[in-house]
């Protein structure tokens, strides 16, 4: 009676033990709907893709002019936000001329494009100055460049030149041969405090 009664006891343990460790694998294991992190962004032809970030690769880059360009030179379209790629030199003179035609143009930067090409990112017309365009990260998924930015506006009350602008931010990156679609995500920012406040 006695090995009947240890056996049955062992038995029970046994089943606990098995509930419990298969309680905690169910526990620590991810579910499968979880939703992957995707975020949306905008193609050549202002068409928009949600794509998975989570896995991308990150793609260092060079930081080559910051700051505003001529608003009302450079009209492929003043609407909205533009990604140019920039692979030889002849495109790179003519597009920093018209960038800056009506304004202080900056030096160009000497860009080895046997070795690496240039992006250039301008957001749409600005109705004045205090906005600011910053490439936070650029990264590899799917093959595709995808280009993510940070747009400052002018805050509240803040006092910015009453004169049209389009911020640009341009930078080289390596080639690699491939054929990579490029696209870009804009993230709004409204946290720059203002260097010259309206009086109220």
């Amino acid at each position: 009676m006695k090995k009947v009664l240890l056996s049955l006891l062992i038995f029970l343990f046994g089943a606990l033990v098995g509930l419990g460790g298969g309680w905690w694998l169910w526990a620590e294991t991810p579910s499968e709907d979880a939703a992957a992190e995707t975020v949306a962004f905008t193609g050549a032809e202002g068409e928009t893709e949600e794509l998975e970030t989570a896995n991308a690769a990150q793609i260092s880059f060079t930081n080559i002019y910051r700051g505003d360009g001529d608003a009302n030179t450079y009209e492929q379209d003043l609407t909205r936000p533009l990604l140019l790629e920039i692979e030889d030199e002849d495109t790179y003179r003519r597009v920093w001329a018209e960038l800056f035609a009506a304004t202080l143009t900056p030096p160009r930067t000497e860009i080895d494009f046997e070795q690496q090409k240039l992006l250039v990112l301008m957001t749409e017309q600005k109705p004045s100055a205090g906005y600011l365009l910053t490439v936070t990260g650029i990264e590899q998924a799917d093959g595709k460049l995808l280009v993510t930015a940070s747009d400052k506006s002018p805050g509240e009350g803040c006092a910015a030149a009453n004169r049209t602008t389009r911020p640009i931010h341009a930078v080289a990156i390596a080639r690699t041969g491939e054929q990579r679609e490029s696209v870009f995500h804009l993230e709004p920012d409204r946290s720059a405090p203002c260097r010259i406040k309206l009086s109220s």
